[in-house]
């Protein structure tokens, strides 16, 4: 959809991966984690190649969308553990 609205209409289309976690989802107000990843700006090469090769520019696509929504999924066994690493995530500051 989004390769098809800027080939049609020459708009940009940005996309927002969000990785959620639910822990004991089966119950009212459980609790749940969210990490959005950083925002991805569909570049226009990849609108040129749909217009020739749409199978090709497709997969490129979802290719890239995998591989962004894989770092913005953090897997824990427990909500507690998921704190803890979002506690040390945010003390650890690299150079």
């Amino acid at each position: 959809m989004a390769l098809g609205t800027m080939a049609k209409y020459g708009v940009t289309v940005t996309i927002q991966c969000v990785g959620l976690n639910y822990y004991e989802g089966y119950k009212f107000r459980s609790n749940a984690a969210i990490n959005f990843g950083p925002t991805y700006t569909i570049p226009e090469s990849l609108v040129e190649r749909y217009r020739v090769d749409k199978r090709g520019a497709i997969a490129e696509l979802l290719s890239e969308i995998t591989i962004r929504m894989k770092s913005c999924y953090v897997s824990a066994e427990s909500y507690e553990e998921l704190q803890q690493l979002y506690t040390a995530r945010s003390v650890y500051k690299p150079t």
